[in-house]
C-alpha cells in the first residue's frame, strides 16, 4: 500500500499583520472581518495574487458571495456582521479575500482587502514507514497559484523546521539533511526507531515572530510500546487510517492476555466495506479511524495488543504493537459491625500492577491523603508492607481526616511517574474507589519504548 504519514495540525492562534496578512494552517477555520459603517450591501470575492482579480459578480441576485467564491461555497459563509468565515483550509484557499460595498457593478469601493497565507507540509513516502528508511518533508508557504511554494516572498517571512526538543535543525550532517529558502524548507531524515511518534514542528515566522506552526508525527512500523494505565481510565490505541488502504489490502487487530499461549482477533478493517469487530461492546469500541478504544481499562485488559496490515496476496508486517499494563488497587474492610464503614473500622489496601514484563525498573509507592510518601516498614497507625501480591497500606483505625482527600497509589517506571490510583475513602454505603492517571491532551499514554527484536515469534 502507499504509506501515508501522521500530520497533526496545530491549533495556532491566528495572526494578522498590519498589511492585513492572515497566516493559518491547513484544515482550520477562518474569519474575516468586513467594516461596513455605511451598512450597504456587500460583497466577498476571491483572486489569487499576480493575476487581474476577475469581476465581483454575486453568484445569485440575493447572495453577499461572488462567484469568484462558488467553489468554496460548501465551506463558506456570510456572517450578520459581515464577517466571512471560511473553515478546513485547503492549499487553493490560499490568496486574496476582499470586501466591497456592493451598491452597483460600477459602484464597488473596497471596504477590506486581506491575504491569506497557509503554512503547509508534504511528505513522501506517505505513511508508517521502517527502520533506516527515508522520510522526506517539505515545509512551505502556500501564497498563490504555486501551491508549492511562493512566488514572492512575504517580507520577511521564513520557514524553519525544529526536532523534538525544541532545537531547530540546520544544515546538518548524519541522519538530517536539509534545504532551506525563505518560503520553503525540506527536510530528509533516515529514520531510527526511537523515532515512533517523535514529532518534528514547522513553522512559519516574520521577522522572528512566530505565525503558524504545523507538527508532524512519523509512525514508525513494527514498533513496541509499554503501556501503564490506571483501572478505570479510558486508553486510545492506533493503527492505520483505513483510507489509505488500497483494494484488497486489510487491517487486523488481534489481542492476548497474560499467560494465552496465542492471540485472539478482534477486528478486521478492509479497504472498503464495513469493517468486523468480534469483541466490540460498551468496553470495547473500534473507531472510524481504526484506532482501538478501551472505555474504562481493567485489570483483565493487561497483555499484548497488535495491529497487522495484510496486503492483497495476504502477506502480513506488524504496524503497531502495545503490551498494557494495568494498575489496580484491591480493598479490604476490616469491622465487626457492618458493611458501613465506621471510625472504629480499619482498612487494607493492595496496590498492583499487571503486566507481562520483566521490568525491574517499576516501583510502586503510597501517598497519604495529604499527598506526603508513606514509607515502608514503620510501626504506626497507619503501615506499607510489601507482600507477594502487591504494596499494601494498612490504616488500622480510621480517623476523620482519613477520609478527607485522597489515598493515592502511584506507579513509576524509568525514574518517572506514569500513572496513579487514587482511593476516595467513604462513610456510607461502603467505600468507592476511583482511578485517575496522568493527564494530557491524549488520553493514550505512551510511556517506554521497547526493541522489538525477537517478538515477532511470539504472535
Amino acid at each position: 500500500m502507499e504509506l501515508v504519514l501522521l500530520t497533526l495540525l496545530c491549533a495556532f492562534p491566528l495572526a494578522r499583520s498590519q498589511d492585513d496578512v492572515i497566516y493559518s494552517t491547513l484544515r482550520q477555520s477562518i474569519l474575516f472581518t468586513c467594516d461596513n459603517q455605511a451598512s450597504a450591501p456587500i460583497l466577498w470575492g476571491f483572486s489569487r495574487p499576480g493575476f487581474e482579480p476577475p469581476a465581483l459578480v454575486p453568484s445569485s441576485p440575493e447572495s453577499l458571495l461572488a462567484t469568484s467564491l462558488s467553489d468554496k461555497r460548501n465551506r463558506v459563509e456570510v456572517l450578520s456582521n459581515n464577517a466571512l468565515q471560511l473553515h478546513d483550509l485547503q492549499p487553493q484557499d490560499a490568496g486574496i479575500y476582499t470586501c466591497v460595498q456592493h451598491n452597483s457593478p460600477a459602484d464597488q469601493p473596497v471596504l477590506k482587502q486581506v491575504t491569506l497565507i497557509l503554512l503547509t507540509v508534504q511528505m513522501s513516502p506517505r505513511g508508517p514507514v521502517g527502520e533506516d528508511s527515508e522520510i522526506f518533508m517539505r515545509c512551505s508557504m502556500t501564497c498563490d497559484l504555486d501551491e508549492r511554494q511562493c512566488s514572492r516572498n512575504p517580507q520577511g517571512a521564513e520557514v524553519s523546521w525544529t526536532d523534538s526538543s525544541g532545537q531547530l535543525i540546520g544544515n546538518q550532517t548524519g541522519r538530517y539533511s536539509i534545504q532551506s529558502r525563505g518560503t520553503f524548507s525540506n527536510l530528509k531524515v533516515t529514520v531510527q526507531q526511537s523515532d515512533h511518534r517523535r514529532k518534528w514542528k514547522c513553522g512559519l515566522s516574520v521577522n522572528t515572530e512566530t505565525k503558524a506552526v504545523q507538527e508532524v508525527v512519523i509512525p514508525v512500523r513494527g514498533s513496541l510500546l509499554m503501556l501503564f494505565v490506571a483501572e478505570g481510565l479510558p486508553l486510545q490505541l492506533p493503527c492505520v487510517d483505513p483510507s489509505l488502504l488500497k483494494e484488497g489490502e486489510r487491517l487486523e487487530w488481534g489481542y492476548r492476555r497474560i499467560g494465552d499461549s496465542e492471540s485472539h482477533p478482534i477486528s478486521v478493517v478492509p479497504a472498503s466495506g464495513p469493517p468486523s469487530c468480534s469483541r466490540c461492546g460498551a468496553d470495547l469500541i473500534l473507531l472510524p479511524n481504526s484506532t482501538l478504544l478501551l472505555s474504562s481499562v481493567k485489570a483483565a485488559d493487561a497483555g499484548s495488543f497488535h495491529c497487522l496490515e495484510f496486503n492483497a496476496s495476504g502477506s502480513s508486517s506488524l504496524v503497531q504493537s502495545f503490551r498494557l499494563g494495568v494498575l489496580s488497587v484491591v480493598e479490604e474492610v476490616v469491622t465487626n459491625t457492618s458493611d458501613v464503614l465506621q471510625n472504629s473500622s480499619g482498612i487494607i489496601l493492595t496496590c498492583s500492577v499487571r503486566y507481562n514484563l520483566n521490568l525491574n525498573n517499576v516501583s510502586l509507592a503510597w501517598f497519604d491523603n495529604q499527598g506526603k510518601p508513606l514509607t515502608p516498614g514503620t510501626e504506626e497507625r497507619v503501615q506499607v508492607t510489601q507482600t507477594s501480591t502487591g504494596l499494601q497500606l494498612v490504616i488500622q483505625v480510621l480517623q476523620v481526616t482519613d477520609f478527607i482527600g485522597a489515598w493515592r497509589c502511584s506507579l513509576s517506571a524509568e525514574g518517572k511517574e506514569q500513572t496513579s490510583f487514587q482511593y476516595h475513602i467513604r462513610t456510607k454505603d461502603a467505600q468507592t474507589s476511583e482511578a485517575q492517571g496522568l493527564r494530557s491532551a491524549v488520553p493514550t499514554l505512551i510511556l517506554i519504548l521497547l526493541s522489538v527484536q525477537g517478538f515477532f515469534h511470539s504472535w
